[in-house]
């Protein structure tokens, strides 16, 4: 078996109807961080605001996996 690398090995962790979530998220998180790379904040209200947008992207990324889980739960029941 082929061992698959970046994009590829990632969404073979997931179920296609995610992909499109995945990427948004991933595009998304790739933006903040870039953003936290380029410039730090420079108060602390503009930390708290990208602090608050890495949350939410964190959350949806947990969403995410919740969503692969139970599906997985389910498919792995109806074996059974």
């Amino acid at each position: 078996m082929a061992q698959l690398s970046g994009d590829d090995a990632f969404h073979g962790v997931f179920d296609p109807e995610f992909w499109k979530e995945i990427d948004a998220c991933s595009r998304e998180w790739l933006s903040l961080t870039g953003d936290l790379k380029a410039k730090p904040p420079d108060n602390a209200e503009e930390l708290s605001s990208l602090l608050t947008a890495l949350r939410s992207n964190n959350s949806k990324w947990m969403n995410i996996g919740a969503r692969q889980y139970t599906k997985a739960v389910a498919r792995i029941a109806q074996l059974e």
